[in-house]
C-alpha cells in the first residue's frame, strides 16, 4: 500500500516530467520560430507554398506581419520557458523531498506569478515593437492578457498558503 508521501512523490514526479515535456516543446517552438524569421529576412520567399502556408496559419498579409507575428511568437515562447522552468522546479523539489511547504518552493512560485505577470506585458510591449519594426500597419490595440494576471494573482495566494504550511511544518518539527 502506498503512503501519502509516495503518492506525493510519484505525482509531483509526473508533473515535474510533463513540464519538462512542455518546455522541450517551447524550445523547439523558439528554434523553428528562429528559422522561420532568419528566412524570411535573408530570402525572398514570395513564392514558395511555406510561404503561402505562413501567411494563412498566422492571419498575416504581408512579409513584414508574417515576421512581427513569429517574432512575438519567439518571445512568447521565451517567458513561457521561464515559467514553465520555475513548475518544474518547484514539482522535482517535491518529488526529491516529498516536502512541499519549504521556503524555496515558496520562492518557487511566486517567481512563477513573477513571470507571469510580466509575459502578460512583455507580450504586448513586443507586439508593437515588432510590428513598428517589421510591418507597415499597427497591430490592434492591445492590453496585457488578463488571464496571465488572474494566474499569478492566484499562484501568489497559493504562495501564502505554502508560507502558512511551512510555518505549521516547522511547529510540527520543533514539537516532535
Amino acid at each position: 500500500m502506498q503512503t501519502l508521501e509516495d503518492k506525493l512523490k510519484k505525482r509531483s514526479g509526473i508533473i515535474a516530467a510533463v513540464s519538462l515535456v512542455i518546455g522541450a516543446f517551447l524550445l523547439l517552438d523558439f528554434i523553428v520560430s528562429l528559422i522561420a524569421l532568419l528566412w524570411l529576412l535573408i530570402s525572398s520567399p514570395e513564392s514558395s507554398q511555406f510561404y503561402q502556408f505562413l501567411l494563412i496559419a498566422l492571419h498575416a498579409n504581408s512579409k513584414g506581419v508574417l515576421c512581427a507575428e513569429i517574432g512575438i511568437d519567439m518571445v512568447s515562447a521565451l517567458m513561457l520557458m521561464l515559467i514553465i522552468r520555475h513548475a518544474y522546479l518547484f514539482f522535482k523539489s517535491t518529488k526529491n523531498d516529498a516536502r512541499p511547504f519549504k521556503a524555496d518552493n515558496i520562492i518557487k512560485l511566486k517567481k512563477a506569478g513573477i513571470g507571469m505577470i510580466v509575459y502578460a506585458f512583455v507580450e504586448v510591449i513586443a507586439r508593437k515593437g515588432f510590428y513598428a519594426s517589421f510591418a507597415d500597419s499597427a497591430p490592434a490595440s492591445q492590453v496585457p492578457d488578463p488571464a496571465f494576471i488572474i494566474a499569478a494573482l492566484l499562484l501568489f495566494a497559493i504562495a501564502l498558503i505554502f508560507e502558512y504550511g511551512a510555518l505549521l511544518q516547522q511547529l510540527s518539527d520543533e514539537t516532535l
